[in-house]
């Protein structure tokens, strides 16, 4: 079961970004495993928001945290899953 998840969760990631990231991801070690089966394994993969609408989300979470390293990825997944620059300005705004 366990393995399903890190599967499933592994092939999400790489849809949401590259594989770049999921080799630094996995690069932290068991930090790494629980992202990649609990974000992206068990979040990432229910029906409620399109891709689109998660990272929409997780920008505007990430900019009102402060998590100035994480946002350039997931910038770049927006990107990838549809929005557009104008509107990931109006939502770091």
């Amino acid at each position: 079961m366990m393995q399903d998840r890190y599967e499933r969760g592994r092939e999400r990631f790489l849809e949401v970004h590259d594989e770049k990231a999921l080799v630094a991801v996995e690069g932290l070690g068991d930090l790494g495993r629980v992202i990649v089966e609990t974000v992206y394994g068990d979040v990432y993969t229910r029906p409620g928001l399109s891709t689109r609408d998660r990272e929409l989300a997780a920008v505007a979470a990430l900019v009102a945290l402060g998590r100035s390293s994480q946002i350039p990825q997931h910038l770049r997944a927006s990107l990838k899953a549809g929005l557009t620059p104008q509107e990931l300005r109006e939502v770091i705004m």
